[in-house]
């Protein structure tokens, strides 16, 4: 058993990042669902990736108020929260910083159309070509979930 003093030398882990993002859906005029997406500088921590909108869980604040704040100042745009389609965690130890996230996305739909045009390049993307294009790493089992619930075989 070590002595007392040897666990003053192990440093406690933090604990991860919790970030909660929307996938704001629609359906075209043809009803193929699309989910907005804005595309994540090239100089942003992980970035050169297509992001759902969204972004750090503040203390005392729920994964939906996040959701519907972050959408808001990243998009301009309201949305109305569906439900939680789930948790995913990445582990990326060659971060400079949130090595650690967990990841909550929330199906939403905007209560305002389209984002207003900003410096921010956003698109609609068809939810059956959400694989096809670069997201962050812990988006992708986020990505299957949402495709399965909304889009059942």
């Amino acid at each position: 058993m070590p002595a007392n003093n040897d666990f003053a030398s192990i440093e406690p882990k933090p604990s991860p990042t919790r970030v909660a993002i929307a996938a704001v859906i629609r359906a075209d005029d043809t009803g193929l669902i699309e989910v907005l997406a804005a595309w994540r500088s090239r100089k942003a921590i992980r970035g050169g990736v297509w992001e759902f909108p969204g972004g750090k869980i503040d203390p005392g604040e729920s994964a939906a108020e996040t959701a519907r704040r972050e959408t808001q100042e990243e998009l301009g745009i309201d949305i109305d929260i569906v439900r939680s389609i789930g948790l995913a965690e990445d582990f990326d130890p060659t971060q400079r910083s949130e090595h650690h996230v967990v990841v909550e996305l929330l199906l939403a739909r905007s209560q305002d159309g389209d984002p207003p045009v900003t410096d921010r390049a956003w698109r609609w993307i068809p939810l059956t070509e959400l694989d096809q294009l670069p997201w962050p790493r812990a988006n992708a089992a986020l990505i299957e979930r949402l495709r399965s619930e909304l889009c059942p075989v």
